[in-house]
């Protein structure tokens, strides 16, 4: 019960202080090491530190080690550029020959005995090479820095960094179990390293792809036996890497490397790779940071502070130096080789990892672990302010480098429509769909379409999955709009970007109104579209698809008319050799082929003008029961910006002709109508009122309004309209229809689609 209550309290303060890191933009990992240097024997005692917790915490290493391994990707380091190459090896190799000198000297001059100099030495040289990955991970995303040079060459100079780091530490392991240093000793230590990372690249790629594909052979289905066979594999490779006398998470390490040749299905891959995270960053690495800040000794300050300002001094300094030196070659500039440099100068996970070992196995006291993990949460904290003001610096300049080489568009949503979407856009651009639906992203498979089931909004899956740093535009097409919005507005501030577009379906306005008042996403096809009616119209080939190429403007305005009237669906244009998807309000030029779609049993229907006058109408829905002075002061404002007038002046002329002759119809309809001067002038305004509106004591309340100005020289249009709508309030759906519509969009609809005879 006492080691359930210690676990316990271990795991709480681990997630407290990971939640309180990761809220203000720093790994979990230091927010679990300063909760154990706080809360532990160290500094409060309130964490007790029971026997069990060593067991949990020895097994979130390994397992957190096969992680790091297998969001590695070997491709990436061979495809790594030489500017990459040549930052990697400045960061490492300058801090660490700095750090080694410096605590070497240092323990030598304190009369520390050879073979502890030199480990010491190794370590702290060790540690301040590393890189934290994750950390510059979530910078980058804050600083909007994923579409640049400097991003390119700070992701693969961690990979680098972290992978020599481990190398090394093969080597340092095998030193201290030999004892003694002689030409001898460093080739039996180098032999069992090169026949440990043989033994494990030939199992890695030969066996392990086998085992893996063992259980679906034999009949066992799911998850949770391919993540067997991995643990087993990384395991057995733990006991070879123990045999070599190295330590068992370098084995770990080498599964995880592997792990992505073995798994080829990337999609299988990631749910993979995701439960390992959950269980080492959910569990068992949390248990090991906590328990590793106990270590920590606070009289480090007082009893060592010329080792700590050396060891700090020059984990920034070296790292910097190095990284800046090493990078002049490239050609960039001093500028960019400090910005970069100052991207490298946070530690993480394996650091710390590799210090707790070195404490655990004796080979580091505690007077170096807690100057190791001072070095990493100071460095670790410093990185945004440095980077932020580098690049700042770079700006100025003008030499902060955005990459050029985005192309193509992702789509959330592989419904039908947008498959259609992506099969034509995809004639001159890479797609690559994003669906949460398995039958939607199957049906994406079969028509050849690249499609990645998985949560667009998860960021991870944004950059690994989708490239979406490289991709010129973000189109959400799902029968979502608020998810629509939240996973385009995610595309273009946290990824910049460029072009995104949204899909905002009939009911929607106020998100409308949002989207198009901010002015950063655009909106695809039309606003108020009905995806689920026009993917079922597509999924059961009811569609038609046709070309339109803009000759004039008569050819533009009857597409834009036919297009708010929901008879077509443009969905691509071609302007010269640039084939683009159409948003709302697309301006068409002469030349322009615009390919749309249009429901078979709309081909031959006909537009007449108050299909027209409906297309473009201000609808309102009242709930409440108003008069008509209430009514009339509700809709005034917006007759009076359509007609150029003041909404006094408004209220004054429809009083005025209810005055003189009564626009109710009865039946709950009225047609309220007022002459305007000049020519050529019709405006409709369209309320529904489901308490009803009383114009006068002796009429009936009126649910139905259609409220109407023209000019006089439109008094054939004005009979045109009360033959149109007379028509559609006798039709005997229509009335049910109207009450149970669920949007001012919905009564659009309504309007338009019950049968009539158009002149």
């Amino acid at each position: 019960m006492e080691f359930m209550i210690s676990l316990l309290l271990v795991l709480l303060a681990a997630w407290l202080g990971g939640v309180i890191a990761h809220r203000i933009g720093y790994p979990s990992m230091l927010g679990e090491l300063l909760a154990g240097m706080i809360l532990g024997p160290a500094l409060l005692g309130w964490l007790p530190n029971h026997e069990g917790l060593k067991f949990i915490a020895e097994f979130g290493i390994f397992i957190m080690m096969l992680y790091i391994g297998a969001e590695i990707d070997p491709r990436e380091l061979l495809k790594a550029s030489r500017n990459a190459i040549l930052a990697a090896i400045g960061g490492f190799v300058v801090p660490f020959g700095a750090g080694f000198a410096v605590t070497y000297w240092y323990l030598q001059r304190g009369g520390v005995e050879e073979r502890s100099a030199v480990l010491g030495g190794l370590f702290v040289g060790m540690a301040v090479g590393v890189t934290s990955l994750a950390a510059k991970s979530r910078i980058l995303l804050d600083l909007k820095l994923l579409d640049t040079r400097i991003a390119v060459v700070l992701m693969a100079g961690a990979l680098f960094a972290d992978t020599a780091a481990l190398v090394v530490f093969a080597g340092i392991t095998g030193f201290a179990d030999e004892g003694t240093v002689s030409v001898l000793m460093l080739s039996i230590v180098c032999g069992k390293a090169l026949l440990f990372f043989g033994i494990c690249t030939l199992l890695g790629l030969y066996v392990l792809p086998i085992v893996s594909r063992l259980p679906p052979k034999l009949g066992i289905e799911g998850l949770t036996a391919t993540l067997t066979v991995v643990l087993l594999a990384a395991l057995t490779f733990g006991e070879i890497a123990h045999l070599m006398g190295l330590h068992n998470i370098l084995g770990a390490f080498m599964a995880g490397l592997f792990l992505r040749r073995s798994i080829p299905d990337r999609q299988q891959h990631r749910e993979l790779t995701k439960r390992i995270h959950d269980m080492a960053i959910g569990l068992f690495a949390p248990v090991f940071f906590v328990t590793a800040g106990f270590e920590f000794r606070f009289d480090v300050f007082s009893e060592a502070p010329g080792l700590l300002f050396a060891v700090v001094a020059v984990a920034i300094v070296g790292k910097i130096v190095g990284t800046v030196l090493f990078y002049l070659p490239s050609g960039h500039g001093w500028r960019e080789g400090l910005t970069i440099g100052c991207g490298m100068n946070g530690r993480g996970a394996v650091e710390i990892i590799i210090a707790g070992i070195g404490l655990e196995a004796g080979l580091i006291d505690q007077t170096l672990f807690s100057i190791l993990v001072f070095m990493a949460i100071f460095t670790t904290a410093l990185v945004p302010v440095s980077l932020k003001w580098c690049v700042s610096l770079l700006e100025r300049h003008d030499q902060l480098v955005r990459l050029s080489h985005r192309e193509g568009y992702v789509i959330m949503g592989a419904g039908p429509l947008a498959r259609l979407l992506a099969t034509m856009l995809s004639s001159k651009n890479p797609v690559h769909l994003l669906d949460v639906n398995q039958d939607h992203c199957r049906m994406a498979r079969e028509a050849g379409l690249p499609v990645t089931q998985g949560n667009a909004l998860d960021e991870g899956m944004l950059v690994d999955e989708v490239d979406l740093i490289n991709r010129l535009g973000f189109l959400a097409l799902t029968s979502n709009s608020e998810l629509n919005v939240v996973g385009a507005r995610l595309a273009h501030k946290q990824f910049l970007v460029p072009n995104t577009a949204v899909a905002l379906a009939v009911g929607k306005q106020s998100n409308i109104a949002n989207v198009l008042e901010r002015g950063d996403l655009g909106v695809l096809f039309r606003s108020g579209l009905d995806v689920e009616e026009w993917s079922r119209c597509v999924a059961k080939n009811k569609h038609m698809t046709e070309i339109t190429v803009i000759k004039d403007a008569e050819s533009a305005a009857r597409l834009a008319e036919e297009t708010e009237l929901g008879v077509v669906l443009p969905l691509v244009f071609q302007r010269n050799d640039a084939l683009r998807p159409v948003l709302a309000g697309e301006t068409f030029e002469l030349g322009d082929q615009v390919t749309l779609i249009r429901e078979k049993a709309k081909a031959a229907v006909e537009v007449d003008q108050f299909d027209l006058l409906v297309a473009k109408a201000k609808i309102f829905d009242f709930p409440e029961a108003l008069d008509l002075e209430a009514f009339l002061r509700k809709i005034a404002p917006s007759l009076a910006e359509e007609l150029g007038s003041s909404a006094a002046e408004v209220i004054a002329a429809y009083r005025e002709r209810e005055q003189s002759s009564g626009t109710v119809l009865g039946q709950g309809v009225a047609i309220p109508h007022i002459l305007l001067d000049g020519m050529e002038r019709s405006h409709l305004l369209i309320a529904r009122a489901k308490s009803g509106i009383r114009f006068s004591e002796d009429e009936d309340v009126v649910h139905i309004l259609f409220v109407m100005a023209s000019s006089r020289d439109q008094r054939n249009l004005h009979l045109r309209c009360l033959s149109a709508i007379a028509q559609i309030v006798q039709s005997p759906a229509f009335e049910t229809g109207w009450f149970q519509a669920e949007s001012t969009e919905h009564l659009r609809e309504l309007l338009l689609r019950t049968k009539r005879r158009r002149v």
